[in-house]
């Protein structure tokens, strides 16, 4: 019983003991334990307490090396801390290359002031390599990120067009942002830089307003042409996020009646054109011999005759010649006279001779002629179709004529077109006093 009471007493006296060591340790031992597992926060609050000498020495350096494992362990403001340390040599030299990296680090980590202080050092160049282009793009991240002065820097750039293009509207967008957020500058440039921009819009609206004032008696073609280009630029004003000038609004409105019935009303009938169906190709040649009438006709081999109680063939070679066929172009009459087992065949008033290469047979003769009646029959059926289409389509086109004419809808759409002229005229004189007065 007294053995297990001594035991009993040294397993408590062992716990207090062990107790009372864990308790006297400092919490930057504790915090350096914890940051040697790889815990980032820890590593953050040594950094603080080496830093600010909180329970021990004061130490930047080594601050510096316990925010730079926080840093890598995804505590981007602690990247940014380095950031400034380098930047304003707060306890260390200072080094712009490395204040730099550190900002850049942080904004790839999202941390916006990070984007904004690299920046600042790409613009101004104070490490030596000064860049607007990468200012600009880290501008456009902090703001992008929230950073109301990264906003403000971002929109004063893209309005001068530093480090890139000119980009008004994106200018004004990041400016208001900044101004939403209490950035009085801001403000005071977006006020300013709004009424200039809006100013600069409404001169675009009076070229094609000019334009649609001056066609008073054109067509209504060329007055639809130049309303077109008149509402493109009245749009565009709009969608910059500007009212419609005063001046403008009778004739907006009439300008939306006018080209929104476009759209919406009938458009005129188009007139049928009637295309004659082509000839189909069947060809005849007529002639005399010895006081007897003979013909011939095309056929698939050459031209098929007859002359007195035979038949010859003139083959396709010799239609060939094109001087020769040219005369084959309608019906044509000739002599022919026989030579042997050929005949010549003096054509038209050419005078030109023509040799028959063959000999034909009858039934040959037979099926040419029958294919060339067959031919006629087609071409003229074909014609009088066509012909009675067209007539019907005709009809067609001029009661649908009529109809148009009289619709409603779309005398009052011309009626409107018809004002636009004299309603641009109007508009223009106003707009330009406006304009004007704005200057003064």
């Amino acid at each position: 019983m007294d053995q297990l009471k001594t035991l009993i007493l040294l397993i408590l006296t062992s716990i207090i003991i062990l107790m009372l060591v864990s308790c006297s340790k400092t919490e930057r031992e504790i915090a350096e334990e914890a940051c040697k597992r790889d815990d980032a926060a820890s590593c953050e609050k040594l950094g603080i307490m080496w830093s600010k000498g909180e329970g021990g020495p004061k130490d930047i350096k080594k601050a510096l090396e316990y925010f730079n494992t926080a840093c890598m362990g995804g505590i981007k403001k602690r990247c940014h801390t380095i950031g400034l340390t380098y930047l304003k040599g707060l306890g260390v030299p200072k080094n712009i290359a490395k204040a730099k990296a550190f900002f850049e680090k942080a904004c790839d980590d999202s941390y916006a002031v990070g984007c904004k202080d690299a920046a600042l050092i790409w613009k101004e160049g104070i490490d030596g390599f000064p860049s607007l282009e990468t200012a600009r793009n880290y501008l456009n991240r902090a703001c992008e990120k929230g950073d109301l002065e990264g906003c403000f820097e971002s929109g004063l750039m893209l309005w001068q067009g530093e480090g890139g293009a000119a980009d008004e509207l994106k200018g004004l967008k990041h400016l208001q942002e900044a101004c939403d957020g209490g950035h009085k500058e801001a403000c005071s440039k977006w006020k300013s830089f709004t009424k200039i921009h809006e100013k600069e819009s409404k001169k675009t609206i009076l070229i094609p307003l000019k334009s649609l004032s001056e066609i008073k008696g054109k067509s209504q073609y060329e007055i639809l042409h130049s309303a077109g280009l008149l509402r493109t630029a009245l749009r565009e004003h709009s969608e910059k996020g500007y009212k419609i000038p005063k001046a403008l609004t009778g004739l907006s409105n009439l300008l939306i009646k006018a080209l929104a019935d476009v759209l919406e009303k009938p458009s005129p009938p188009e007139k049928p054109v009637y295309e004659k169906p082509g000839y189909t190709g069947a060809k005849r040649f007529s002639g005399r011999y010895e006081g007897k009438y003979d013909g011939g006709f095309l056929g698939k081999d050459g031209i098929v005759v007859k002359s007195g109680s035979k038949y010859y063939v003139i083959l396709e070679a010799v239609l060939k010649d094109t001087s020769f066929l040219s005369l084959f172009t309608d019906r044509v009459s000739g002599y022919a006279t026989p030579k042997g087992e050929t005949i010549k065949l003096n054509i038209g008033r050419s005078g030109r001779d023509a040799e028959v290469l063959e000999v034909a047979d009858k039934e040959t003769y037979r099926d040419d002629q029958r294919s060339f009646k067959e031919e006629v029959r087609d071409s003229k059926r074909q014609y009088k179709e066509s012909l009675q289409a067209y007539r019907e389509e005709l009809s067609t086109y001029k009661k649908e004529k009529v109809k148009y004419e009289n619709d409603p809808a779309v005398k009052e759409r011309d009626r409107a077109l018809s004002l636009l002229p004299s309603e641009a005229e109007k508009a223009l004189s106003a707009l330009s006093e406006e304009l004007e007065n704005a200057q003064e």
